[in-house]
């Protein structure tokens, strides 16, 4: 059943508050357009965490030298880690249990 023209318009009215109202969460209900953008967080994440994870190599292998720099530098690549896995909870919240 097709919906008359004022229908249609309150129903484009409250569309667009509810995109106002919460951007994110409308972008979600996209589809397609909400899938590529989570893949694409997805891979981002990915390579935020192997960054992150070989700034912390290379940082724990310079503490041999100088401490406070290597120390330092570990300290960054464990923040990126830390921040890609925050990252990539937010792409996929955690879902209501049952019971």
């Amino acid at each position: 059943m097709p919906l008359s023209p004022d229908e249609q318009v309150r129903l484009d009215e409250i569309e667009a508050h509810v995109r106002a109202a919460d951007p994110s969460w409308s972008a979600r209900l996209d589809g397609p357009a909400a899938e590529r953008a989570r893949r694409r967080g997805i891979v981002r994440c990915l390579l935020m965490l192997l960054a992150g994870t070989a700034v912390m190599v290379m940082g724990a292998a310079a503490v041999s030298g100088s401490e406070s720099v290597g120390m330092a530098v570990a300290a960054a690549g464990v923040g990126l880690m830390v921040r890609a896995l925050l990252m990539a909870r937010e792409l996929n919240p955690p879902q209501p249990g049952i019971g």
